[in-house]
């Protein structure tokens, strides 16, 4: 009687470690009363070796066959599961007459054994994916912006529509985390509508995918990321165009209509701004003693509010005397009594719309001969100020001293070149008025 008890509550199965490092799994047999063949998990960790024999339970009842076969039909699978539901009645987890799924067994099995939830280390992919892109459910958004790092609402929204548009159709509903491979990454790859979407968006829908799976390995649910031996496709963007300095002369030559755009195209191009940071400018950041701006926010347009900037650090610029009287006085013109943004828009609590600055630069481009068919067939936009700032100060200091000033993030970049010295702002300074803000000389302006 204390026999058969004893074979009755065996677990059911159990590793040893052979000399090569490899953990090798036995699974009990109940109906012959012994171990099975051992054979190799292919793991080393016996976490990852549990997570295998589970995976290999669910789906085979047991050992995986070596040859093509129908699965759960052997004689040996067949008595490990009834093992198992044995193990699980005979501990008070199951009743003996519950019929219960294989994957729910196993789910008992490694909460008894572990103190782990399947379900939860190896959730269904689709709804691991929703969930991680849900601003207001996700635990990684939620443990990011409790550690106080940042993460755009926009750029999580942008996230969670692409897998549901691309990911959530492809995907079997009924897949687990678990079961992702590459070559199924890599088949998902290859039946997105390419042509119809640029390989741009290609990448991001892959990288929308790739995140979650990172944060999956991270946590352990899954020992490596399949998606990490997939390749992006090539970048097709079109290299930006920039404005000569005789264009830029011409183009500030004469008054805008609108005269908060124009300022922003100046500062854009003498500092290489985005548009996003300009908008997000308040009387607070300017030093007028020292004509400094400190950048320390972008607006974001979809949520309406301010954010920190796109490489997430806060950064000095310099500007003229004439361009920063010309942010003094726009700011003066706020109407709102508590109002705090330079580039003041409909609201006290928001800037203009900066997609302003960019139709203005478009109408005023035109005037001085550039039409609009030209601006597009040169790829010359807002963003493009950027370019010209950053190509014309390449000439003349080290592209780390324009990576701090102009707000380049990289990796290779040490937290000694985080901050931008005195000398290196004086020397820009010099650099600027030199070569850039003489182009905005009011002398030559015409209404």
């Amino acid at each position: 009687m204390n026999e058969t008890r004893e074979n009755v509550t065996r677990r059911p199965f159990s590793f040893h470690k052979r000399g090569n490092g490899y953990l090798y799994v036995q699974f009990w047999d109940a109906e012959n009363q012994k171990y099975t063949t051992a054979r190799s998990t292919g793991c080393t960790l016996r976490k990852e070796a549990e997570i295998k024999c589970y995976s290999w339970l669910r789906e085979y009842g047991g050992l995986p066959p070596i040859t093509k076969q129908p699965k759960n039909n052997t004689v040996s699978n067949s008595a490990i599961i009834k093992s198992i539901r044995e193990y699980l009645i005979t501990n008070g987890i199951i009743n003996k007459d519950e019929d219960i799924s294989i994957e729910t067994l196993m789910n008992y099995l490694s909460l008894t054994l572990n103190g782990i939830s399947l379900t939860k280390t190896n959730p269904f992919f689709v709804e691991y994916l929703l969930e991680f892109w849900d601003w207001e459910k996700s635990a990684y958004i939620i443990d990011r912006l409790e550690s106080g790092f940042s993460i755009g609402k926009s750029y999580v929204k942008d996230n969670l529509s692409k897998i549901k548009n691309y990911a959530v159709p492809f995907f079997n509903e009924n897949l687990r985390i678990q079961d992702i491979t590459t070559d199924l990454i890599e088949k998902f790859k290859k039946q997105l509508p390419r042509g119809q979407i640029t390989n741009k968006t290609i990448n991001s829908i892959l990288l929308a995918v790739k995140k979650p799976l990172d944060e999956a390995k991270r946590l352990n649910y899954i020992s490596i990321n399949p998606a990490d031996s997939v390749k992006l496709l090539a970048n097709q963007s079109k290299e930006k165009g920039i404005l000569t300095t005789e264009e830029v002369r011409r183009l500030f030559s004469f008054e805008w209509q609108d005269k908060k755009s124009m300022i922003a195209n100046m500062l854009a191009c003498s500092t290489g701004l985005r548009a996003g940071e300009i908008g997000a400018l308040r009387i607070q950041d300017l030093d007028t003693e020292k004509n400094i701006v400190n950048v320390s926010n972008s607006f974001e347009r979809k949520e309406k509010k301010l954010k920190n900037p796109k490489n997430g650090k806060t950064r000095k610029i310099v500007v003229g005397p004439e361009l920063m009287q010309k942010l003094v006085a726009l700011y003066k013109e706020n109407p709102y009594e508590n109002g705090e943004f330079i580039f003041w828009g409909l609201k006290e609590n928001s800037p203009m719309y900066i997609g302003l600055f960019a139709r203005s630069l478009q109408k005023n481009l035109s005037k001085i001969g550039i039409s609009v068919e030209k601006q597009k067939e040169r790829n010359i936009t807002f963003h493009s100020h950027r370019h010209f700032c950053n190509t014309l100060l390449r000439k003349h200091i080290t592209d780390n001293t324009v990576r701090k000033f102009i707000g380049h993030s990289s990796q290779e970049m040490t937290n000694h070149y985080d901050h931008i010295t005195e000398d290196e702002i004086t020397l820009i300074n010099e650099i600027v008025t030199d070569n850039i803000l003489p182009l905005f000389s009011p002398g030559e302006r015409t209404a």
